[in-house]
């Protein structure tokens, strides 16, 4: 976001905001720290389950201007989340909750500025303007699509997410209260093309500008081991996958046109943890995939694992950035990439490969076929 050195304090909501962690909690605690290090008051207000790793990072690297907030649903709204899936409902309930939470602790016009910074979508509404002279907004995405044809290999109930999505994606541009915040906003970061141009209304408040920045002490030398997988083998190629275990994310795309490669001419490491985990490892164990699952690794110990893969897949279906591919490419590992939403953005060379098709099996066959010149070089 921009810095306004006129202002002096800052109030920032985000939702998601852990050190050590990728995606949404890294888009929030990099927002924080960078902003720090500009104001000279930053309260900054979080879910109550980012205390532990906040609280224990903060005895470690004090950080003397930097105040944190923890505010929850009550425990039944938690646990019900938790069972049912609901963690944008639930996001969206706290973000309105939040107004009366600031209001017990802050009055009217308390801060210089307010931001709210993540979930980076525009599905929810925010107030941080009520305790601020100015309010930015953002960064924010969601307004990725792609055919509706792509969900055809889906379970039923993802399915339904992502027509839901897809629905709500169009319904959400007129809810109320997400209007009002963005009327109130005096600033909105868009993060990629493809939201700014599916957001119709305040395009005069918009500026395009990614989430975050790669932040190169992330990725500093460690005393970590290598994985066992390394490339040390001429004829085996190594593929990496870095994410969250969700179908949108387009493992399974992945996983599809692997069946076609015999699987002693490949190892695949797929590191993270999500909802659709168990269909995953079902669905490589029933076609003997040659795949490791991996749960999530601190981010220095990604180092290795970028180093020694050959490539990395990223075919998803409404990415608003693909952090991970600016994070291959740093170590020269070349990426396969579908070209939606913010995915489309991401500068790519000659020796990656993205994958253009609006039919699902025509996206595979493409794949699949890109891989098969892979071993056809390898055996030469």
């Amino acid at each position: 976001m921009k810095i306004y050195k006129q202002f002096r304090t800052i109030l920032v909501s985000a939702y998601a905001c852990e050190p050590k962690k990728g995606s949404e909690p890294s888009v929030g605690w990099t927002h924080v720290i960078n902003l720090s290090k500009q104001y000279e008051i930053v309260h900054v207000v979080t879910r109550k389950n980012n205390e532990p790793s906040i609280s224990n990072f903060l005895k470690k690297n004090p950080i003397n201007n930097l105040f944190f907030h923890y505010h929850d649903l009550p425990i039944f709204f938690i646990k019900l989340k938790k069972i049912l899936r609901i963690t944008r409902i639930y996001a969206y309930i706290w973000e309105l909750t939040l107004f009366f939470f600031l209001f017990n602790k802050f009055k009217k016009k308390s801060f210089d500025i307010s931001a709210r910074v993540t979930f980076v979508s525009y599905k929810f509404p925010s107030f941080l303007w009520y305790y601020s002279k100015f309010f930015h907004l953002g960064p924010i995405g969601g307004g990725e699509c792609y055919p509706i044809n792509f969900i055809k290999y889906f379970p039923l109930v993802t399915k339904i997410k992502e027509l839901s999505r897809l629905f709500l994606n169009f319904i959400l541009i007129f809810d109320p209260l997400i209007l009002l915040t963005f009327y109130k906003a005096n600033e909105i970061q868009v993060v990629n093309l493809s939201t700014y141009n599916f957001l119709p209304f305040f395009k005069k408040k918009f500026y395009i500008e990614p989430a975050i920045k790669i932040n190169q002490n992330d990725f500093v030398e460690s005393n970590y081991l290598p994985p066992i997988n390394t490339k040390y083998n001429d004829k085996v190629i190594n593929f990496l996958y870095v994410g969250r275990l969700v179908h949108w994310k387009g493992l399974l795309f992945a996983l599809k046109a692997l069946t076609f490669i015999p699987n002693n001419k490949y190892n695949l490491n797929v590191i993270g943890n999500g909802p659709d985990e168990a269909y995953f490892k079902k669905y490589v164990f029933k076609n003997n995939i040659n795949a490791k699952f991996i749960d999530t690794v601190e981010r220095q110990k990604l180092i290795h694992f970028y180093k020694s893969s050959d490539y990395i897949f990223l075919l998803s279906l409404h990415d608003s950035g693909g952090m991970v591919v600016k994070e291959a490419q740093q170590f020269n590992t070349k990426v396969i990439v579908s070209n939606f939403g913010g995915l489309n953005h991401i500068v790519t060379s000659k020796n990656d490969f993205v994958i253009k098709s609006d039919n699902v099996d025509d996206f595979i066959y493409k794949l699949v076929k890109y891989l098969n010149g892979l071993f056809d070089d390898k055996a030469i």
